[in-house]
C-alpha cells in the first residue's frame, strides 16, 4: 500500500475517535431545533451511527479476518460488502443534508420499505410453500393482508405520502449530486466481489492468496467514503451550531 492510500485510511480511523464529539455537538443542536424540526436532527443522528459503524465493520474485517474453511475467499466479498454500504451512506448523506425535500422522503421510505419486506416476506412464504409440496395457510396471508393495510394506514396518518409506492432508488439520489456516473462505476466495482459473480467463484486456486491486496483496496474506498460523508455531517452541525449562536 503506497504512502498516500495509508494516510487516507489513517486519517478515517482517526475520525472514528471524533465520533463521541460529533454526536454530543448533534444533540446539542437537536435540543435547539424546534420540535416540528426534531425528524431531522433525529434521522441524522442514525444516519452517522449507521455510518460509523459501517466504518469499523470494514475495518475489523480487514484487521482481523473471518476464520472459514476457504479464508481467502472470505475477507474480499465481505469487505467490498461492506465497502459498498458505505458507498450508498455516502450518497444518501449529501442528498440529506443538501435536500430537505429529500430527507423527508428518506425517512417517509422506512416506512414504505418495510411494508413492501412485509410483502415480500410473505409471498416468499406462499412460493416456498408451492415449492416444497406444502399447503397454504389462507389465515396467514389474510392476517399479512390485514396487517399491511394498517401499515399504510398508519404511514398515511403519519403524513407520508403513498407509502404504498416504491422507495427511492439510490441511483435517484446519486443523480441529484451529479454522481450518478461515479456511483454507477464504484457500485459496480464492488458489486462483483460483494456477490457470488462468475469472477469471484471462478478465482484460480493460485491467485487466491493475493486476494489481501484486493481486501487493501476496499478498505481504502471505505475510507474515503466514510471521510466525506463524516466530515459533511461533522461540518453541517458546527454551521447549524454557529446560526444558533448567532441568533441567541
Amino acid at each position: 500500500m503506497d504512502e498516500q492510500n495509508a494516510k487516507h485510511i489513517a486519517f478515517a480511523q482517526k475520525l472514528l475517535t471524533h465520533f463521541p464529539d460529533c454526536s454530543e455537538r448533534l444533540a446539542r443542536l437537536h435540543k435547539h431545533t424546534p420540535s416540528e424540526g426534531q425528524w431531522y436532527t433525529t434521522s441524522l443522528k442514525r444516519l452517522l451511527g449507521e455510518l460509523t459503524v459501517a466504518y469499523q465493520l470494514l475495518r475489523d474485517a480487514h484487521n482481523n479476518p473471518r476464520q472459514t474453511i476457504v479464508p481467502s475467499m472470505s475477507s474480499p466479498m465481505e469487505m467490498a460488502w461492506r465497502a459498498r454500504n458505505l458507498l450508498e451512506l455516502s450518497i444518501w448523506i449529501p442528498c440529506f443534508l443538501e435536500d430537505k425535500v429529500l430527507a423527508q422522503t428518506f425517512q417517509d421510505d422506512s416506512a414504505r420499505d418495510f411494508i413492501g419486506w412485509t410483502k415480500a416476506a410473505n409471498d416468499m412464504m406462499i412460493e416456498l410453500n408451492k415449492a416444497f409440496g406444502l399447503s397454504n395457510d389462507d389465515n396467514v396471508s389474510l392476517t399479512m393482508d390485514m396487517m399491511i393495510t394498517r401499515l399504510k394506514q398508519a404511514a398515511s396518518q403519519e403524513g407520508i405520502d403513498d407509502p404504498g409506492r416504491s422507495y427511492t432508488n439510490i441511483r435517484v439520489a446519486a443523480d441529484k449530486l451529479g454522481l450518478k456516473r461515479w456511483y454507477v462505476r464504484q457500485n459496480q466495482v464492488l458489486s462483483k466481489y460483494a456477490h457470488p459473480t462468475a469472477m469471484v467463484v471462478m478465482i484460480p486456486e493460485a491467485q487466491l492468496s493475493e486476494q489481501r491486496g484486493v481486501c487493501d483496496l476496499f478498505l481504502i474506498y471505505g475510507s474515503m467514503f466514510f471521510t466525506r460523508a463524516f466530515c459533511q455531517v461533522s461540518n453541517y452541525i458546527d454551521e447549524c451550531l454557529e446560526n444558533v449562536l448567532k441568533s441567541s
